[in-house]
Parts: structure tokens; C-alpha cells; sequence
């Protein structure tokens, strides 16, 4: 598992973002077979769907051909259909610590991106303060 550099590329043209850096291409987890990509996207089954903060980080589950019954490997060698006591054993393993690292990641998306966002709104009148600093124009000065 990794996060890409939210900070850092948040800033940049949404443009870039989608094209070039492909953030939002919903290519969170990548399926390995014997070090081969067989399938790559979002994952609901370990709690990995396609959602804005999931773009941030990716996934990669190896395994070798031995599993391709557990994996639901496709006759083609193409493509994955995760089996669910699959699913329960991932997360499972090593006492819950996929379910944590994926919290974490997507905590410090969350954080990360509020804090671009403030960092972007820093010095702008909010719609709140708008009418008030409108209404002090117009007030006369005795």
C-alpha cells in the first residue's frame, strides 16, 4: 500500500491530475499473479470503493498461480472476482492491520486535502462575511 503525494499534487490543474498523473482513473488495487497485473480498480470487498479520497492511494495484492481459485482468476488469466472468504482473509490477516493502514490513509487524505483547501481559501471573504463588509460600506460615518 502507498499514498500518492496528496499535498503536492492537489495543487495541481485537475487537468493533470486526470491525464497525465491518471489520480482518478479508479485503479486503486492491482491484482499480481505470479508478478503479472491480471486486474486492476476499485475492491468494495476489502472495503475499497470508488470514492474521491480511495483516488489517493493504491493497493497491490500479489499472489502466485497456486490461488487462482481463491482470487476467482478468470480462465483467461484477465481478470479477478474475488471470492469473499478471500476478501475475509486479507483483511483479516495480521490482526485487522489492512482494515488500519487503509484508515490511516484515508485520514490523512482527509486531512491533507483540508488543508489545501484552507490554504486556497486563506485571505478570501467567506459568503458568510460578504453581506456584513457590503453593509459597512453603506453605513454612514458620523
Amino acid at each position: 500500500m502507498f499514498l500518492l503525494p496528496v499535498y503536492e499534487w492537489s495543487s495541481l490543474p485537475r487537468s493533470t491530475q486526470n491525464n497525465a498523473l491518471q489520480i482518478f482513473d479508479g485503479h486503486t488495487v492491482s491484482y499480481l499473479r505470479n508478478e503479472r497485473e491480471v486486474d486492476i480498480g476499485a475492491e468494495p470487498k476489502l472495503k475499497i470503493s470508488k470514492h474521491h479520497r480511495n483516488d489517493w492511494f493504491r493497493v497491490e495484492v500479489a499472489f502466485p498461480a497456486e490461488l487462482d481459485e481463491a482470487f476467482g482468476v478468470a480462465a483467461n488469466k484477465q481478470g479477478v472476482r474475488l471470492k469473499e472468504h478471500t476478501a475475509d482473509a486479507i483483511l483479516e490477516a495480521s490482526d485487522g492491520r489492512f482494515g488500519r493502514v487503509v484508515a490511516e490513509m484515508k485520514a490523512v487524505i482527509g486531512q491533507r486535502k483540508s488543508e489545501s483547501a484552507a490554504a486556497a481559501r486563506a485571505g478570501q471573504v467567506g459568503d458568510a462575511e460578504r453581506p456584513a463588509g457590503e453593509a459597512d460600506t453603506l453605513q454612514a460615518v458620523a
